[in-house]
């Protein structure tokens, strides 16, 4: 045992250094420095007779605009050899993070204060000879006549255009980024992103035959920069590219399991805007975990400051060194990270990016949870593919690749359910029914972004949700076993959410959700250790099963105890139903949890009201029910006709379980309540063992050895014990061995 703790420790040290992000290597290739020699640039002129002129032995890259529409001037510049297995290049299976072409301003040639603008395109196709010349080409060299002077025209090689480089033909003006420059910026370097463009000479997309450099066309703008020619080597044009060492796939079986269970059950919502996010409001409408979209440095402060564990999203699409920069430091500066949202509704096309950046994170923060947020049911195949070459790729598709390619611990979907003209959208229920299947087959938990705000201008009208419709979508999704919501949203631009983001008041549905999030919280604790295994609509009587959940039927979730369950007394009308859950803990013991899914526009939950009725086999006699107000479990003894009569508030629902002398888990062997489930655990219970309820994690009221096996389940922090408890004598770690021997023993008899 002993040996075990050394172990432990060990990997307590490794994670820890893991913790600490790999910087990215950075290649820089600049003629005549670290040995480089491939570099290649000029200049080419159109004004007056010019046209035959090149400045490949120049000390200056000119661009310039007269007012028209073909700049007078452009500058071609070209890195070869960046990619390769010798030294200094960027060898074949690197993660490419960015890459930045700098260029020292030199003179302004049209002084003034007003801004410039550069392009900077790929150019695509092949310039032999840059030249060496300073004014009248030589034969061969580029001009602006042609890109070899007296044998090839731009455009169409044998043609002699008379306009420079031609659009689309010769440089790609798809591919084009842009560059703000001041005249106050002169003798300083100009940095331009071509982080792109570079990736796809990388990935061999395109071919790497340089940089066209073209002004602004639309006014007179003009510049000039250092050459390779210049005699500072320092001042010369810089291509710096980053990369990291290729990032291990990371596949993390069970551990979204783990982590749901470790942590009280989630509850955040969306915040943007600083000025609006308030840390004690934000916690009074029932939040517990604090979801950063977007700016760190000024919305984490807030979550810090409220003791809230955080959760940010990295909202680019590729793993960049911005990216990389940005999870280092916020983890650096703010206390409290338990989770990471990467990208939001990534396409197809982009699950490859979104990838790196969920591995990169699950190497480098390995005790956060990392996930992304996928698209609903009934877009079409090219919002779900990114494009509209795949139109047979369908929603399980997408939901399927989102699970093998970008491997979430947790899978997530937004849902916004209500508009102005129905109660609810129609695809509601099949789009539950949807993820809780892919989910459940992967063996991960499943979370979802819930409706909170409204949208007035079209399209996609929302309406606020009322107290029944946020509690529906809630605890209908309870009921099907999610585990984990955070609202869309806090505060949304100019839109009204839990905050008016108009004037930062909080609004109808914050009123409404500080309740509600309560009582989710309650049951929370409980559901966080079931398993659904199975999900039934409740119609009314004569109702026809609505949005394609089926009925409830005998034996439905393997459950023969529940022999009818109906709704008393309310008049048929389309939604006014129910819906239940049920689950299995895992020593196989039943739960059941009903919701009244009535709900609508402007319906507080009482006015949506209605009764339920469950009848049982004449066996059961009294089932436990935890309660959600207070979190007591409670015994309900059932009438002489075996019937549980109830009644639920609009969009609310009730867990229950089969009275077997175990109560409802509620937590997950953490009896020293300290945040993670150690050794000193283990010594709490061995105190408490036979003796007093005081580590009871199975709700049975003692400390026995059914607590020890899930104490024993949910080891999985790999904190050195040293830090948090006494190492256990060697007599107790003897009894524990032998007591989990006879535990195990006791049940594979009782198996037979």
């Amino acid at each position: 045992m002993r040996a075990n703790y050394l172990a432990i420790w060990l990997a307590s040290w490794m994670i820890a250094a893991l913790a600490s992000p790999a910087p990215a290597t950075i290649a820089m290739f600049r003629q005549g420095e670290n040995g480089y020699s491939r570099g290649l640039d000029t200049f080419v002129r159109r004004d007056y007779s010019r046209q035959e002129y090149n400045y490949g032995g120049g000390v200056d890259l000119s661009i310039q605009s007269s007012g028209g529409p073909v700049p007078v001037r452009q500058a071609l510049v070209n890195f070869q050899d960046v990619f390769g297995i010798g030294p200094g290049q960027v060898a074949a299976g690197k993660k490419l993070t960015g890459a930045t072409l700098r260029m020292k301003l030199r003179t302004d040639l049209i002084p003034g204060s007003a801004a410039k603008t550069l392009f900077v395109s790929p150019t695509l196709i092949e310039i032999p000879n840059y030249g060496s010349s300073y004014r009248l080409a030589s034969h061969g060299e580029v001009t602006w006549k042609q890109r070899e002077h007296l044998r090839a025209g731009w455009g169409i090689a044998g043609t002699e255009l008379v306009n420079g480089p031609v659009i689309e033909e010769d440089y790609d003006s798809n591919r084009t980024v842009s560059q703000s420059y001041y005249n106050s910026d002169l003798g300083t370097f100009i940095d331009i992103d071509v982080t792109d463009i570079v990736m796809e000479c990388y990935n061999g997309t395109l071919s790497n035959l340089g940089f066209t450099i073209r002004p602004d066309s639309g006014g007179y703008a003009a510049g000039s920069f250092h050459s390779n020619e210049f005699e500072t080597v320092a001042d010369r044009p810089q291509l710096e590219v980053s990369y990291l060492d290729p990032v291990a796939s990371v596949a993390r079986p069970g551990f979204g399991k783990q982590w749901v269970r470790r942590n009280p059950f989630t509850l955040g919502a969306l915040t943007q805007t600083p000025t609006l996010v308030d840390g004690p409001t934000y916690r009074g409408a029932g939040l517990n975990t604090f979801l950063a979209w977007k700016r760190p440095d000024e919305l984490l402060p807030i979550a810090v400051g409220e003791g809230l564990p955080w959760q940010f999203h990295v909202s680019e699409a590729s793993l960049t060194a911005d990216v990389i920069n940005e999870i280092s430091e916020s983890i650096t500066n703010f206390a409290g990270n338990n989770g990471w949202l990467v990208n939001d509704e990534p396409s197809f096309l982009q699950m490859a990016g979104t990838a790196d950046i969920v591995n990169y994170l699950k190497h480098n923060s390995p005790k956060a949870l990392v996930y992304t947020n996928a698209f609903p049911i009934g877009g079409d195949s090219a919002t779900y593919y990114g494009n509209n070459s795949n139109p047979g790729y369908k929603y399980s598709d997408y939901l399927n690749d989102i699970m093998t390619r970008v491997q979430p611990d947790v899978l997530m979907f937004d849902l916004y359910p209500f508009n102005a003209a129905k109660v609810h959208a129609d695809l509601y229920y099949n789009n539950l029914l949807t993820i809780c299947h892919v989910a459940q087959t992967y063996d991960v938990p499943y979370w979802a972004f819930i409706q909170a705000y409204e949208k007035i201008d079209a399209p996609n009208l929302r309406r606020l949700s009322s107290e029944s419709d946020l509690r529906f979508q809630m605890f209908t999704m309870l009921t099907a076993g999610f585990k984990g919501f955070h609202y869309f949203g806090y505060d949304l631009g100019g839109w009204r959410a839990l905050i008016d983001s108009s004037d930062g008041s909080t609004t109808s549905l914050y009123d409404a959700a500080a309740p509600a999030n309560a009582e989710v919280q309650m049951l929370g604790a409980a559901l966080r250790f079931l398993e659904s295994t199975d999900v039934r609509y409740i119609p009314n009587s004569g109702q026809t099963p609505q949005g394609g959940m089926p009925s409830w039927s005998f034996g439905a979730g393997d459950d023969l105890l529940i022999t009818d369950v109906d709704i008393d007394g309310a008049p048929v009308e389309k939604w006014k139903d129910g819906v239940i859950g049920f689950f299995t803990d895992d020593d196989g013991e039943k739960y059941f949890m009903i919701t009244n899914a009535f709900h609508g526009a402007d319906m507080s939950a009482a006015d949506a009201l209605l009764d339920f009725r469950i009848e049982f086999d004449p066996g059961v006699t009294e089932v436990l029910s935890l309660n959600r107000i207070t979190g007591e479990q409670e015994v309900l003894p059932l009438g002489a006709d075996n019937i549980l009569r109830l009644a639920l508030p609009g969009g609310t629902g009730m867990l229950f379980k089969y009275n077997t002398g175990k109560g409802f888990q509620l937590n997950v062997a953490d009896f020293t309540s300290d945040g993670v489930v150690d050794g000193a655990d283990l010594v709490d219970w061995q105190r408490g063992y036979g003796f007093n309820g005081d580590s009871d994690a199975n709700g049975d009221g003692i400390s026995g050895g059914a607590d020890f096996l899930i104490w024993q389940r949910n080891l999985t922090d790999v904190s050195p014990l040293s830090q948090h408890a006494t190492v256990p004598e060697p007599s107790l770690l003897l009894f524990v061995g032998w007591l989990g021997l006879a535990i195990s023993d006791n049940r594979r008899k009782l198996t037979i």
